[in-house]
């Protein structure tokens, strides 16, 4: 996922739209008091933060 994409709108779009998605789940896992399922969620967020500074640098 990290690797091998260009500087694209569509990719750059995906990685935001997948970003928001997930931040979403992270909130409303909290909202539920349900930490340990906000987990995968938060590994995803921050490979998607990853790689859309990568994608833009």
């Amino acid at each position: 996922m990290l690797i091998g994409f260009k500087l694209t709108l569509f990719a750059w779009l995906g990685f935001v739209g997948l970003w928001l998605i997930m931040a979403g789940a992270i909130f409303f896992h909290f909202r539920a008091k349900d930490t340990k399922g906000a987990i995968p969620a938060f590994v995803m967020l921050v490979l998607l933060s990853v790689a859309i500074i990568t994608i833009n640098a």
